[in-house]
């Protein structure tokens, strides 16, 4: 009977210790999913993550990695290789400049690893609850990102991401100091760690602040360079599109002083009225006045560079966008159209336009032709050929930014030997 008892109660225990088990690895199981979801969306909140999945796995299992590592003062093993596992996942997996990944990465990491010794400090013993506050502050950090997240595209000057990145080895370096150096300061206490890990959190808290706010800054300043050159370009055509009227205005007078010069006076006279640009007639393509103002001067400045312009434009009524906007898409798309025919000899030069609009839909399309030979450019706006880049590149930011106005969506891609734009605005 007390052999029977005593086997009883082991096989109680047993399954006692196997339920438990289980729950714990329940547990772990939600708490790693929920942590690769909430570091790896905050790293998407100021990070371009690559398509590929090769590198969203990497970048996943290195977010799972950071979040799940256990952080213990004067533990040496765990902090030092995940940090650089973070890093290098946020280098191979991410787009964007060097300094902007290695800013962003020692940011994150050390966001995480300060909340993660904080609560490993005095939680690493009760596991659930260790959990449940990892799960938390992850929860904080992505819903902080994502109400402070920029433009997804963002960039910041080479100066500015130097200053971020001056300004993070502060804190990463309280974090190192006070995980790493502990065994070497005994003389510290708990009070004394938990308020220099907790100024080091304020700090990376700061810096994605600031980031976001100097990205809206980045992001303001490109807007008004943009208007301010849409509205310059408008206004050279407008001033065009005078100048060609006047010109129109005082044809009799020219007609008059014609009738009284010699010959070679006469010729001389009649060259000089040519050479002028505003003598180029303006062609009537559509409905739209701005539209044909505009496709007539790029029609005649193709003609002089030997580049051959189809043109079909579909519309019947004038377009219902506003003047500046309408000529920085068209004026800016056949500039970069032109420039890159302008590469080809003279029998390949060409620029094939095709607009409609219907059933309250503005498509535009734009053909030229591009080198099969090179490297194949990354999804959104392409580098420009230019030389001296930073100076250059407005022209398809001016028409993206454009589009988006009006809710629209703009395409670049390149196949076949061609460069296509295409939009479509609602």
């Amino acid at each position: 009977m007390i052999k029977l008892c005593a086997c009883l109660s082991s096989m109680h225990i047993t399954k006692l210790s196997y339920e438990s088990t289980a729950v714990k690895w329940g547990v772990f199981f939600i708490e790693m999913v929920l942590l690769i979801f909430f570091i790896y969306r905050t790293a998407g909140c100021f990070l371009i993550i690559k398509k590929r999945l090769p590198a969203r796995i990497f970048l996943a299992a290195a977010c799972m990695l950071l979040g799940i590592m256990v952080i213990i003062l004067s533990d040496m093993d765990n902090l030092p290789p995940t940090l650089l596992l973070f890093t290098a996942a946020v280098w191979l997996s991410c787009q964007g400049s060097r300094l902007k990944r290695i800013s962003m990465a020692l940011i994150l990491a050390g966001t995480v690893f300060t909340y993660n010794a904080l609560i490993d400090r005095f939680f690493l013993s009760f596991y659930p609850a260790q959990a449940g506050l990892r799960i938390i502050c992850a929860f904080i950090l992505y819903g902080g990102a994502r109400r402070l997240a920029p433009e997804h595209d963002f960039e910041l000057t080479g100066t500015l991401w130097k200053i971020l990145l001056l300004l993070t080895a502060a804190p990463v370096g309280i974090v190192l100091c006070t995980v790493l150096l502990s065994r070497y300061a005994p003389f510290r206490n708990d009070v004394q760690n938990v308020s220099l890990l907790g100024l080091a959190l304020f700090s990376f808290a700061g810096l994605l602040a600031t980031t976001a706010l100097l990205a809206r800054w980045r992001e303001m300043e490109e807007s008004r360079n943009l208007l301010e050159m849409n509205q310059q370009y408008y206004k050279a055509m407008e001033e065009q599109n005078f100048e060609v009227r006047r010109l129109k205005h005082d044809l009799s007078n020219h007609l008059q002083t014609l009738l009284s010069l010699s010959g070679e006076e006469k010729n001389h006279y009649v060259k000089q009225l040519l050479e002028n640009p505003v003598a180029y007639k303006t062609m009537r393509y559509c409905a739209d006045e701005t539209v044909n103002i505009v496709l007539s001067v790029k029609a005649s400045a193709m003609e002089r560079k030997q580049i051959r312009f189809d043109v079909n434009a579909d519309i019947s009524q004038t377009l219902p966008l506003e003047k500046p906007d309408l000529c920085a898409i068209l004026g800016n798309a056949l500039d970069n159209a032109a420039e890159a025919a302008e590469a080809f000899p003279p029998e390949e030069r060409y620029v094939r336009l095709e607009a409609r609009y219907a059933k309250g839909m503005f498509v535009l399309k734009i053909v030229n032709p591009a080198r099969d030979n090179r490297q194949k450019e990354a999804p959104g706006i392409p580098g420009t050929s230019k030389k001296g880049a930073r100076a250059h590149g407005y022209g398809l930011k001016s028409i993206e930014k454009s589009v988006k106005k009006y809710d629209g969506k703009l395409e670049l891609k390149r196949e076949d030997g061609r460069f296509i734009l295409f939009l479509y605005i609602p």
